[in-house]
């Protein structure tokens, strides 16, 4: 969507000039973003934690879906692990009052495993035997659990992965999809409604028949399977395959990008057409009230199915996100008892705890919601402690005293009792009949337990003890004491980087650039290498430039072909001179009128239509023909078997405005096309611009002049041998310049390669590749920029701010830092002021 011109700047085309370029969006940026989400692995950590979860609900809700009125219910879940340690706790409750709690607890290392069920001693059972059964693949429960507790449960797959380049993996597939066959179109001059601002917007719109489709998707598929990317799951790619094949060849596919002024991606649009039926998924981001939003709106032909709109921010970590999800008109005309309802889900928190809530709301109102809270802290030891309980071994559980049925039952009748809904006496009483028998119910179970009839299930007596635990003289069985373990040693201050200082990202302080004053001085931020390269002659060099190539009348045709081509389907950019015929694309408001009175209840915007494919039902696209942009008509329609029992067969009229046409015309080397559309003042003309270009591909322009004299003053040129702590500075640099967009993150800059897919080895390499390459660069223009004195004023660099402001279109010298750094900006202006000098002081001839 950019070319540069002759002065060296970038800028927009006109829609006259646009050449879409599908594979160039951000591919290489999306990839590194999604190769993070594989990246993480760690053999060895710590963490502890709790969640809640609650529910309540009003009477409200109760009464709208015809259920029993129950009081709050929650879960609470608390877990601890450790260097082999685990614990996990887990409580239900039920109107603010425990029910009961189950914990266990068990350290991989020495192969302990505790779990203890609530009975009125709280007795432990030891259930250290699992740890040798064997579940899957002769891997044992030990094994799995270990692999848990150190959090390595997924290492033998991260292995498979980890050989793999998961940032060019993916951009493979990125790149394949944007260059996936079908037909690519641009629409200038559109608008779009952002909240409450209208923004002016170019469309890119790439569509695929049923054919194409299925043609993309099957190459996909082999992708897949050659890349094994579903190699240790429970399917393969091919079987993705029996979905392809129910694709109808019919379907037609349209996905359309919105590219705002700035050239980037605001929005898009993906529109699935199946004969009558057309589906819909638009997708919008922007601020508002200093908050991101976006937006997502679900369609069938034309009528709004659900609106989801994600409104929040992440700041230093924290992050308040509230999604509404909105039932839009057509689902609300279906289910008219419940029109009224919307949910709305609730985020706040940061990386280590926060809550959720998800709301029914009738009205606006709260009528049920479900809450869910998270918080971390750092491992303070097992929240099951074995020490002074009782401990039975889970073999002889049922001959062990553990096993009291008087008391096991006791214990549900009273969680049973505290709850007290009738819904769940009930639910008990129709299972307890369906495994027992029909006259079994929880009346039953409640006098046999007065009775005592219970007794005769419980264990034999033996006090259950197992090796390694002591008993007291009060008969309470403790375990033996563990040896205390040694403190591990404290480590080593240092990085992870031989000669590289990288403090923790809570105390780096990114670069502050202040903004230049006009009585400064500003110099290349190399200097202090100009003495490490020996310059030899860098003025008055002798250059011919060899002729150019002849451009032959073939070439001229072939290019004139190419710029045809390029056209396709190039559409009238002034919609008001025209009146709607078959084939336009169109779109338009439309509301119901009812005995002269217009129902704006029912009223849809934007809605679109193909005059001809008859997408609102037969006939109707007939009544629009002839219609002009603004224009207002009143149709007397019947609507088609596509909208379903509800809406088909109702006859009635319907007021339609006409907000745009689109007509697409076929290019050709006319005098209507090239003069009428183009906007030429000429076939000449035309010609004279594609000659032009063909002149500048063959030419050699100034810049590639500049670069043959650079390496002829660089073959002259002696570089010295820099010394290691001017060399490790430079390292540290580059260090830093990449710190001081990782820092924002929470993260060293090797956390973060790490993070999409590069060892530190790999860092590190990356790194001192970079600056080796750069290093006789460095010392070349510091040794040229120091003997000829080059500098910036104050008020030149104000300048060149200025217009890089304007460039990236930020709103002041801050923002313009996190794109281009001051001594970076100031090095190309030195740079570029050399070229000149050794171009401006050079012999050129041509032959």
């Amino acid at each position: 969507l950019m070319t540069k011109d002759d002065e060296g700047y970038y800028r927009w085309l006109s829609s006259k000039r646009i050449k879409r370029t599908a594979s160039g969006i951000s591919l290489g940026e999306t990839a590194s973003s999604v190769a993070g989400l594989f990246s993480r692995n760690r053999d060895d950590r710590s963490d502890a934690g709790s969640f809640k979860y609650t529910l309540h609900a009003e009477e409200e809700f109760c009464d709208m879906f015809n259920i029993s009125s129950f009081k709050d219910t929650e879960i609470k879940f608390a877990y601890a692990f450790s260097d082999g340690e685990f614990s996990f706790e887990l409580i239900p409750a039920y109107g603010g009052k425990d029910l009961i709690a189950a914990k266990i607890a068990g350290n991989t290392t020495d192969r302990k495993l505790f779990a203890q069920v609530p009975t009125y001693r709280e007795d432990v059972i030891d259930l250290s035997g699992l740890y040798d059964e064997k579940i899957s693949d002769g891997e044992t429960i030990g094994d799995y659990l270990e692999k848990i507790s150190r959090g390595t449960i997924d290492s033998d797959k991260k292995e498979k992965k980890d050989k793999t380049d998961i940032a060019g993996l993916y951009k493979r597939y990125a790149t394949f999809l944007a260059e996936a066959p079908g037909e690519v179109k641009v629409k200038k001059n559109q608008t779009l409604y952002l909240g409450d601002d209208e923004v002016a917007i170019t469309e890119v719109i790439l569509s695929s028949d049923g054919k194409e489709l299925k043609d993309t998707l099957e190459e996909l598929v082999d992708m897949l399977e050659e890349d094994e990317i579903f190699g240790d799951s429970d399917f393969e790619a091919k079987d993705f395959n029996e979905l392809i094949k129910m694709i109808d060849p019919g379907t037609e596919v349209e996905l359309t990008e919105y590219i705002n002024g700035r050239g980037r991606m605001i929005g898009a649009e993906a529109e699935f057409s199946l004969n009558s039926t057309k589906l819909s998924i638009e997708i919008t981001s922007y601020k508002q009230d200093d908050n991101n939003v976006g937006r997502i709106v679900m369609k069938l032909n034309g009528m709004k199915l659900l609106t989801a709109t994600l409104t929040g921010d992440t700041d230093e970590g924290k992050y308040d996100y509230t999604l509404d999800l909105e039932p839009g008109s057509f689902v609300k005309n279906l289910a008219e008892e419940y029109s009224k309802l919307s949910l709305r889900m609730v985020i706040e928190g940061d990386a280590g705890e926060g809550d959720f809530d998800m709301i029914l709301l009738n009205s606006g109102r709260s009528i049920a919601k479900f809450s869910a809270s998270a918080s971390r802290k750092d491992y303070s030891g097992q929240l099951l402690d074995t020490e002074g309980k009782n401990i039975y071994d889970y073999e002889e559980l049922m001959s062990s005293p553990y096993f009291n049925a008087t008391e096991l039952v006791g214990m549900a009748l009273d969680i049973v009792d505290t709850i007290d809904e009738p819904f769940v006496n009930n639910f008990i009483d129709k299972q307890l009949a369906s495994i027992i028998g029909s006259d079994f119910d929880l009346d039953l179970v409640r006098e046999y337990y007065k009775d005592g009839l219970f007794d005769m299930f419980n264990g034999s007596g033996s006090n259950g003890m197992v090796s390694g635990q002591n008993q007291t003289a009060a008969g309470e069985i403790t375990p033996e004491p563990e040896p205390e373990p040694e403190p591990e040693p404290e480590p080593e201050p240092g990085t992870a980087i031989e000669g590289i200082e990288s403090p923790d990202p809570e105390d780096y302080v990114p670069t502050k650039w202040s903004y230049p004053l006009v009585s400064d001085i500003y110099r290349y931020s190399h200097m202090d290498l100009a003495d490490y390269a020996v310059i030899g002659n860098y003025k008055g060099l002798k250059y011919t430039v060899p002729a150019s190539d002849d451009i032959t009348p073939e070439a001229f045709e072939t290019r004139k072909k190419e710029f045809l081509e390029r056209y396709k389907e190039y559409y009238t950019e002034d919609p008001s001179a025209i009146e709607v015929q078959m084939g336009d694309e169109i779109y338009f408001d439309i509301v119901p009128v009812v005995s002269g009175l217009v129902i704006n209840t029912y009223s849809f915007s934007d809605c679109y239509a193909r005059i001809g494919d008859y997408t609102y039902g037969e006939g109707i696209d007939d009544l629009i023909l002839g219609m002009k942009v603004g224009e207002t008509r009143d149709l007397d329609i019947t609507l088609g078997d596509q909208y379903g029992e509800t809406f088909a067969g109702y006859s009635g009229t319907f007021r339609l405005t006409l907000t745009d046409i689109v007509r697409y015309i076929e290019p050709s080397w006319t005098e209507d096309f090239i003069c009428g559309y183009m906007g030429y003042d000429s076939l000449d003309a035309c010609s004279d611009d594609i000659m032009q270009s063909l002149i500048e591909e063959v030419e050699v322009s100034d810049e590639e002049i500049i670069a043959v004299l650079i390496n002829m003053v660089y073959d002259k040129t002696t570089f010295k041998t820099v010394p290691a702590e001017v060399y490790n500075s430079l390292r540290q640099t580059y260090y830093n310049g990449i710190y001081d967009v990782t820092a924002g993150m929470g993260e060293r800059p090797e956390e973060y390669f790490s993070d999409n897919g590069y060892s530190l080895e790999e860092f590190v390499d990356m790194m001192d590749t970079d600056v080796k390459s750069n290093l006789n660069s460095y010392c070349f223009y510091a040794a040229i920029a120091k003997q000829e004195d080059i500098s910036l004023t104050g008020a030149e660099l104000l300048e060149i701010i200025d217009s890089y402001i304007e460039y990236f279109e930020v709103a002041d010298f801050d923002e313009l830092m996190s794109y281009l750094p001051l001594d970076t900006i100031i090095d190309y202006a030195i740079m570029d002021r050399i070229n000149n000098l050794i171009f401006e002081n050079a012999e050129i001839s041509y032959q």
